[in-house]
């Protein structure tokens, strides 16, 4: 039987003393092992709704749980946050003036798993693996799109997170980058057996996940079939 990674139990979230509402009682559960997107017209609470899973902030009411703790009951959530989440975004948010290898280490210094001798090691395994082993010692005004979102992607995978959540990894790459990325993400799910959820407005990627989610005005109004989104 699958086991549940994530659960939202009529969660919602509200804004500006209740005046605006992102999330609207929600009820979602996320299996571990799974490659799911979510879909939706922009401000319809899909970035919301990543930002709570990946602990980033409190829902207003509701339950969600993550690896069945219940984030209500987490007193540190940056703590929490770096045991068990990687983040890819859009943007790559890479520091500038460091190279991949330092950017793919600066999660590993507060999160207590890796001892400082085998940060180096690590951070070199992971590019590497996301086929960056020449560009290790670039930094990112040197590298390409598809290059920094690579390099973002080994960055998310420092602290062997269970759950690695990506909020549109290829709204900033082409069209043939965008399907080398998700080829990429699929593998890492298929190989680490991390849950990975993909925020996209492209159906290509969604169609490339196994469960498409939809949102709508704050709410899950449904599934989709991926293939189904290729016809």
């Amino acid at each position: 039987m699958a086991t549940p990674v994530v659960e939202l139990r009529n969660v919602t979230k509200s804004f500006i003393e209740g005046e605006v509402q992102a999330l609207r009682g929600v009820n979602l559960t996320i299996y571990k092992g799974e490659l799911m997107s979510i879909m939706g017209p922009s401000g319809c609470g899909k970035s919301t709704l990543l930002n709570l899973v990946g602990a980033l902030d409190r829902p207003t009411s509701g339950d969600l749980l993550i690896d069945g703790v219940n984030l209500n009951d987490v007193e540190n959530l940056d703590l929490f946050r770096s045991r068990k989440i990687g983040f890819i975004f859009q943007a790559f948010f890479l520091v500038p003036t460091l190279t991949a290898l330092e950017n793919v280490e600066i999660p590993m210094f507060d999160s207590g798993f890796v001892l400082p001798q085998e940060k180096t090691q690590k951070a070199r395994q992971l590019l590497i693996d996301v086929g960056l082993e020449k560009k290790i010692n670039q930094v990112p005004t040197r590298l390409s799109g598809g290059e920094k979102q690579r390099v973002a992607i080994a960055r998310s995978l420092a602290n062997d997170p269970a759950i690695i959540l990506a909020d549109e990894p290829t709204g900033n790459v082409d069209s043939k980058t965008s399907h080398m990325l998700i080829e990429l993400l699929r593998r890492i799910n298929q190989e680490k057996g991390a849950t990975l959820i993909v925020v996209t407005h492209d159906p290509l990627i969604a169609a490339a996940t196994d469960r498409v989610v939809q949102m709508l005005d704050g709410q899950i109004i449904g599934e989709k079939d991926p293939k189904s989104l290729l016809k």
